[in-house]
């Protein structure tokens, strides 16, 4: 496999220039770069580049891809000639999806993927969900400030079911699922009518901790969060 020559271009635009499909018979790809690497990383997809030096918390918009799977291929971004990982993602046609870049102690680094899909009463609804992108081999447990449980016990690499979420301002915490000790909190104003994954990030015993990134979301589909879960509004 040749090495790209550079990461500025071509972009990611020629999946639909060189591609006999519409745009609506293909699917939208994303990465977030979850892990707490010390260097950049570029991104190539099926040897073209897809994005260049991304760096821990970015997240790259979402860009057209064609149905089926397709391989990812991630550099080191100060040295281009260390290969990180070689995986595949598969793609939908009209889907959108978020490959999610993680730290891994055996390998350095792994790639999950996400579908970015939740459902919306109307106009004013939101949906929110976690992904447990930190503190491999430990679960972990997402609770609102002054409120329930939200999400318990969510396994490293996998992400939460979504939630309908009231819009306004509402402030998490990040527990540990052993003692329920707080490892970090964010505070997330939730507009109407959009999703959010918020990704968990990083260790305790990293100087940064463990973080909680809020990303918005593609798309809002067919398939509602569990009634009776919905988020309240934090009180002023």
């Amino acid at each position: 496999m040749n090495e790209p020559e550079h990461f500025l271009h071509p972009s990611p635009w020629e999946y639909m220039q060189h591609s006999p499909l519409y745009p609506d018979q293909m699917g939208s790809l994303r990465f977030f770069n979850g892990t707490t690497a010390p260097f950049p990383i570029h991104i190539s997809l099926d040897q073209i580049p897809f994005a260049a030096a991304t760096l821990p918390t970015l997240a790259t918009a979402y860009m057209p891809v064609e149905p089926g799977n397709r391989k990812v291929l991630l550099q080191n971004g100060s040295e281009p000639s260390v290969r990180l990982l070689e995986q595949p993602v598969s793609i939908s046609q009209g889907s959108f999806s978020t490959a999610v870049l993680s730290d891994s102690s055996a390998a350095g680094l792994c790639l999950f993927q996400l579908t970015d899909m939740s459902s919306q009463e109307h106009a004013t609804q939101s949906c929110i969900r976690i992904f447990n992108g930190a503190m491999e081999g430990q679960p972990l447990t997402v609770a609102q400030c002054a409120g329930p449980l939200l999400w318990e016990q969510v396994p490293f690499g996998s992400a939460s079911s979504y939630r309908f979420a009231e819009p306004g301002a509402v402030r998490f915490y990040t527990l540990s699922s052993s003692d329920r000790e707080p490892l970090s909190s964010l505070s997330l104003l939730i507009r109407p009518g959009r999703n959010y994954t918020i990704y968990l990030m990083g260790n305790t015993w990293l100087p940064e901790g463990l973080r909680m990134i809020p990303v918005p979301d593609g798309i809002f589909q067919q398939q509602a969060p569990d009634a009776g879960h919905s988020l309240q509004k934090q009180a002023d």
